[in-house]
């Protein structure tokens, strides 16, 4: 039996760790793998992947690690486990390296071969000439999503625009009430209901939307990305808010500075007019060719109601529960070294769903190519959904 060690970020505590461990325990030994922590268990090339932000802590395990042999990474349904173990395989790949993503508690199937969606881009041309700011470096667990300014400018014509994120974080709490108070009643009047944010949480929520206008403006962005998570470790505050808005306002906007994430939603964005929502794969069932994406901010263009809800690792700030009826859609993910490559899709909404272990706006598709493609062949976490079928 492999032993495997498990990789959890540092916003799971002990207690949560041991219990997420022992729930997965079956699943773990049904795969034909243990799980170690013990210094000598990261000799191995498998890792259990517990949550999402440990993917910088998964190459370190894996450089250290005297084998050279195809690593393995166990994915699990929860805690952003599955985005993590794409991120780390995009870039073992990148890279030359080999390895493979297990879904724990799926059921597995043999590759299909004939439903590929992995092919290189030929369209790129209609972003030529746009600005994207990039707010903040990448995070840091985005280890296959930091392409450098010369390559997206190569190969998408897309000048990247450094944005420092004090533009955004100095002095929040000093935007004008005039300018926030509308912001927070347009947010709350039209929701289902409020559930954890206070009345401070959503002010600050639209005042990072202020402030993103005003950068937008400024730097001349016709999109952007921001390093969202500065604003809840340093602000308790969160970005989900003003993304979504921005989104809906043609401005599009990202999380977490992915670069080939933003490049996807104006990509997708620039063909079809269609308000992008850009999502974390969460779990993958390759016999029934489904695929459940999630994350704390969504457009709300594209909802038919929500919940304003805390972002969902933090437990923090303003994010956005929505419900999006079953309708067909496309989903897409810009990839590779060179940012030549696309993952690209049909498919349909199936549900909708309320897991308290997921980001907040989860949805169920039922994909056209084979999802199995996502555990063979990454090309990196974040992918974008867009409605209608625009494969042609």
């Amino acid at each position: 039996m492999t032993t495997a060690l498990p990789v959890a970020s540092t916003f799971l505590g002990p207690e949560a760790r041991a219990n997420l461990l022992s729930s997965l325990a079956p699943h773990v030994t049904a795969a034909g793998f243990r799980t170690d922590d013990s210094p000598a268990a990261a000799a191995a090339p498998a890792l259990l992947i517990l949550t999402g932000g440990t993917e910088g802590d998964a190459l370190r395990l894996l450089d250290a690690a005297p084998s050279s042999a195809p690593v393995t990474l166990l994915a699990h349904r929860t805690h952003n486990s599955l985005p993590a173990c794409l991120e780390i395989l995009a870039r073992l790949q990148q890279t030359g390296c080999d390895g493979t993503i297990v879904m724990l508690g799926e059921a597995d199937a043999p590759p299909t071969g004939d439903r590929t969606a992995i092919r290189p881009v030929t369209d790129r041309d209609c972003l030529r000439g746009r600005r994207l700011g990039v707010i903040g470096a990448p995070s840091d667990w985005l280890v296959a999503s930091m392409p450098d300014a010369a390559t997206v400018a190569t190969t998408w014509g897309v000048e990247l625009v450094d944005v420092p994120l004090a533009e955004i974080m100095d002095g929040l709490g000093d935007v004008p009430a005039e300018s926030v108070e509308p912001l927070v009643a347009d947010l709350v009047d039209a929701a289902d209901a409020v559930i954890e944010p206070a009345a401070g949480d959503l002010r600050q929520a639209a005042a990072v939307l202020v402030r993103l206008r005003e950068a937008a403006a400024r730097h001349g962005l016709d999109a952007c990305t921001v390093r969202c998570f500065d604003l809840v470790t340093r602000l308790r505050a969160t970005g989900c808010f003003a993304l979504s808005q921005l989104n809906d306002d043609g401005l599009i906007a990202g999380c977490e500075g992915d670069v080939p994430a933003a490049l996807t939603m104006m990509w997708l964005h620039a063909r079809t007019g269609e308000t992008p929502f850009m999502a974390n794969p969460q779990q993958v069932d390759v016999a029934g060719g489904r695929l459940w994406i999630s994350h704390c901010t969504i457009g709300r263009r594209l909802l038919d109601g929500y919940r304003v809800r805390s972002h969902f690792e933090s437990g923090l700030g303003v994010a956005l529960e929505g419900r999006v009826a079953p309708q067909p859609i496309t989903l897409a993910r810009i990839g590779g070294a060179a940012l030549n490559q696309v993952f690209v899709t049909g498919g349909e909404i199936v549900a909708g769903g309320a897991s308290p272990d997921r980001c907040r706006t989860q949805l169920e598709l039922r994909l056209d190519a084979d999802p199995g493609e996502l555990l063979r062949q990454p090309l990196g976490n974040h992918h974008v959904m867009v409605r209608g079928r625009w494969m042609d």
